[in-house]
């Protein structure tokens, strides 16, 4: 049973123009002359060698980052950026209302304040469970936008 055909493109070393023929009956390294039909000239035929394709491998899972998520705002008047990160719970819940006053957000610092005074500091264990909302409410609505 004679080879199947296996067309294979050669350029000619003269005017690069793309030959294709059958390269089933040419042995490793072997070269034919022949004459180019783009420019005419006498050019030599090989097989270009085709390097074994390389096994792929998948792709390994990857793991979820355990980086803590900074979300970050903008403010569009001036530029100036600011972050929240996942870890905003810790500073609430050691600093209380002392952190929304650091950053600005008035109405929870003293919302905060008396709370804490009247429930004898209970309030101050829950604030930490919404800390990361009220910051990044209270920059959406001073109209910053947030960035990546």
């Amino acid at each position: 049973m004679p080879n199947a055909p296996r067309f294979v493109t050669c350029h000619c070393q003269h005017c690069n123009g793309g030959i294709e023929f059958d390269g089933a009956g040419f042995a490793h390294g072997e070269t034919r002359a022949i004459e180019c039909p783009h420019c005419g000239i006498e050019t030599n035929l090989f097989v270009p060698y085709r390097p074994p394709p390389i096994p792929q491998t998948p792709p390994r899972p990857q793991q979820p980052s355990r980086k803590a998520q900074v979300l970050r705002f903008k403010n569009p008047a001036n530029g100036y950026t600011e972050s929240v990160d996942e870890n905003v719970w810790l500073l609430v819940l050691l600093f209380g209302c002392f952190y929304f006053a650091a950053k600005g957000v008035w109405t929870h610092a003293v919302a905060g304040f008396i709370a804490a005074v009247t429930t004898c500091g209970i309030s101050w264990l829950v604030y930490p469970l919404v800390a990361k909302d009220i910051m990044v409410k209270n920059y959406l609505r001073r109209g910053w936008i947030q960035v990546e």
